[in-house]
């Protein structure tokens, strides 16, 4: 299974518009690993996208995509959704109004009910370009694209509107949970996986998201055998300093763990 980290961002790029601070300043001038479009993956065996921020144009053509069947969606933020514009057009000639290539796009009902509210041009894009054949999940519901099989996991029961993936090829197990993991109570279900790709969480003391800390924590309850973070907020790096990565990397030595970055490819 090959994974590959599409944007390892958080919510506001890096480098953030308008910002001077050093983090951002050497994100402009020295691109990758400083340089993060917002949080996407895609998984190769499947030809699919998970997350499709307002920066994805650019993520896929630096990744060297050329090929998208599926798009799948864990929640509505505009950081994770905003791209459907983009991804849909894709596969569609508008000079001789002729679909191209037909995506694959699996939301769970519980995100769509709030999508179609915060991003109502996706009713528009489903019913006149047909270039996405829309599929509504539910919470482990089994998904086979070529023998990957995913199944949509919800953070916190049968209400909940965030969700992560959980990618198998039969032996090989991969968690992606890449954002409002705060929330996230199902989390110790999934012992023992073969990687966990999943939000950073704050360095700083802000209530309202996980911490890096409480992150380790999980970590070390569930076991994986590697970990992947992805979702660096800007904020917190202009606040923590590039360096402080590396910090943790000697705090937490013990744990098996790596910071994503854009293109960052990954063999399961």
């Amino acid at each position: 299974m090959q994974i590959r980290i599409v944007g390892s961002g958080g919510s506001i790029p890096t480098p953030k518009i308008g910002c001077s601070c050093s983090v951002c300043t050497k994100a402009r001038e020295v691109g990758k690993p400083y340089k993060r479009n917002s949080n996407s993956i895609y998984l190769a065996d499947a030809k699919a996208i998970f997350d499709c921020p307002e920066d994805i144009s650019n993520s896929v053509n630096e990744n060297g995509i050329k090929e998208i069947d599926a798009l799948f969606i864990t929640h509505w933020h505009p950081d994770h959704c905003f791209g459907l514009r983009l991804l849909m057009q894709y596969g569609y000639d508008f000079y001789s109004e002729r679909v191209n290539h037909q995506l694959s796009l699996f939301i769970p009902e519980n995100v769509y009910k709030i999508l179609v509210k915060v991003y109502p041009a996706i009713k528009f894009q489903l019913e006149n370009l047909g270039t996405a054949k829309l599929t509504l999940v539910a919470d482990r519901e089994i998904i086979t694209i070529n023998e990957m099989t995913i199944q949509p996991i919800d953070f916190n029961g049968k209400d909940a509107d965030t969700f992560g993936f959980l990618l198998s090829d039969g032996s090989k197990n991969v968690l992606y949970s890449p954002c409002d993991t705060l929330g996230f109570i199902t989390y110790h279900e999934f012992k023992k996986l073969d990687l966990w790709i999943t939000e950073c969480g704050c360095f700083s003391d802000y209530k309202g998201e996980i911490s890096f800390e409480k992150t380790i924590q999980r970590i070390n309850e569930i076991n994986p055998a590697k970990t992947i973070f992805t979702h660096i907020e800007e904020e917190e790096l202009n606040m923590a300093g590039w360096e402080y990565m590396e910090t943790l990397k000697e705090k937490y030595c013990d744990t098996n763990f790596e910071f994503a970055y854009d293109t960052m490819i990954i063999d399961v």
